[in-house]
């Protein structure tokens, strides 16, 4: 896995927090190189690090894959065997949890061509778009097992991740 180290920066402040970023199985694709996709991450973390992050969490990593292998992971660790756009996997929580692992996220490329192309949207922005709920799901957001409300507030977050990477037009 590739290690990039980055200052982050949250508001006008500057945070004295480093993110490490591991990115493994990625290829640039038109729109987005992987200095590209390390910096989008980034802007996505520092947009959300205040979020009651102990100070020691600085590490994220990412792993692009297929769909035969997210479709295992789905079936191992959510007991749902079907393959999936998007999985997250909290290191802060549970046993084992970690000190400065913020969690893993775990990409099908397939998947998210497929879905770009039924969208209408490019693959970098769909990506992008699963990097976003993917890091959400690790600073604690949920859409599935809590009330529409706060599912409704997950996916509002989202949107504004998205105005913030310049891929959705400003209200």
């Amino acid at each position: 896995m590739t290690r990039s180290k980055a200052s982050a920066k949250s508001g006008p402040q500057l945070s004295l927090r480093k993110w490490q970023v591991q990115v493994s199985g990625y290829r640039s694709l038109p729109g987005l190189s992987s200095t590209q996709l390390k910096r989008t991450v980034l802007k996505l973390l520092r947009a959300l690090e205040a979020r009651h992050l102990p100070r020691t969490v600085n590490e994220l990593s990412i792993l692009f894959t297929d769909d035969r292998t997210i479709r295992k992971l789905n079936r191992t660790f959510r007991h749902k065997d079907k393959s999936t756009d998007v999985l997250s996997f909290s290191q802060l929580e549970g046993p084992g949890a970690s000190s400065e692992v913020l969690g893993d996220i775990v990409i099908s490329l397939p998947t998210a061509r497929r879905q770009a192309k039924l969208r209408g949207v490019s693959t970098a922005t769909e990506i992008s778009e699963l990097l976003a709920h993917g890091i959400l799901h690790l600073f604690g957001y949920d859409h599935e097992k809590v009330p529409a409300r706060e599912a409704r507030r997950m996916f509002r977050k989202q949107e504004e991740l998205m105005i913030l990477l310049g891929l959705r037009p400003s209200p």
